[in-house]
């Protein structure tokens, strides 16, 4: 009962009014250099690896589609703890409408992990990454292509558009503090787009800073592990909250004398992006090496009546690996 309690808590210290816009995955926490530089390579295994896909606003023609790649792995980590590196890197494609309005990026990341004591960790992260923009006039349609009676796309459109596609640099940066004892609590804040100039249609605006907090407390009742974590962004006058809660449920036997982990896992979620989309989630976890997710945004916002309540659907799969073989060790 005391941790329905603390939940119930949990929830009422999140409130305020928040003006919302779409995150790019609403599974933002499978991807942690989408959270926070400072998190990559914090993982038990030697690496882990996904892919995402998100295809949002089924509703409306052209709808938006996101693919994203990821990958990170712990660097100079020694079983018997001290300090370590973490390395990643991730590749993002999204396209836009009719246009097809699209942004390639790439990053990469590298992280410092500093335990303080038995209790405590310390990290912080570094994000660099090159970003591509481009546009594709050809499905759009323009005054002068309507002949009187309807749209005819053999008339010329009659406009000049300069494109340019020119790369540009970003940077992100982050810091993390984990304190795992009798209770386990996450804390973390990151600055994304630092010193960015987006360059598009001879555009020189620059894009604003987007700060993002994360706060997630992880406890465990028998066989069944929860997670409870708010993740708000600012950038510029425009506040996103999402709140959310997450079990996992072990199924099978893990080793009681040896670290040879192999239980399997049913996941299920539950986020809400204020004031946009309420977003149910479903995964299952083979032998903690193989995770599949499905979640669905159900849109409660002004839009509702336009997208028919039809937000996204979003599936992601993540293998968590070793590189070589490794020695069952004793507890």
């Amino acid at each position: 009962m005391k941790y329905w309690v603390l939940i119930c808590s949990f929830l009422g210290l999140w409130a305020g009014k928040a003006i919302g816009q779409d995150y790019l995955l609403s599974q933002r926490f499978q991807i942690v250099h989408q959270v926070n530089p400072a998190k990559v390579g914090i993982t038990d295994t030697d690496f882990r690896c996904g892919l995402a896909y998100r295809n949002q606003w089924a509703a409306i023609s052209k709808a938006y589609s996101t693919g994203v790649a990821h990958y990170d792995m712990p660097v100079l980590k020694k079983r018997t703890g001290g300090p370590y590196l973490g390395v990643g890197a991730m590749v993002v494609s999204d396209k836009a409408g009719k246009s097809r309005l699209g942004t390639f990026e790439f990053a990469g990341t590298v992280a410092a992990h500093l335990p303080a004591n038995d209790y405590n960790r310390l990290s912080t992260g570094l994000q660099v990454g090159i970003s591509q923009r481009s546009i594709n006039t050809e499905g759009l349609a323009w005054d002068s292509q309507f002949n009187g009676v309807g749209y005819d796309p053999t008339l010329p459109s009659g406009e000049v558009v300069q494109l340019e596609k020119r790369n540009f640099v970003d940077f992100a940066l982050g810091m993390e503090w984990h304190h795992k004892k009798k209770q386990d609590y996450h804390l973390a804040y990151a600055v994304y787009h630092y010193g960015q100039n987006q360059a598009f249609l001879r555009s020189k605006d620059r894009k604003f800073l987007r700060h993002t907090f994360q706060a997630q407390y992880t406890f465990k009742i028998s066989k069944t592990e929860w997670d409870i974590e708010l993740i708000s962004q600012l950038q510029k006058s425009t506040l996103e909250n999402t709140l959310g809660v997450r079990m996992r449920q072990r199924m099978g036997m893990d080793s009681r004398y040896t670290d040879n982990m192999t239980s399997s896992a049913i996941h299920a979620g539950l986020y809400f992006r204020y004031g946009d989309a309420l977003i149910p989630m479903l995964g299952y976890e083979f032998e903690r090496m193989f995770t599949a997710w499905f979640s669905y945004d159900i849109n409660v916002s002004r839009l509702h009546i336009a997208s028919r309540y039809q937000g996204a659907w979003e599936i992601h799969i993540m293998y968590t690996g070793w590189l070589k073989k490794r020695r069952v060790k004793l507890h």
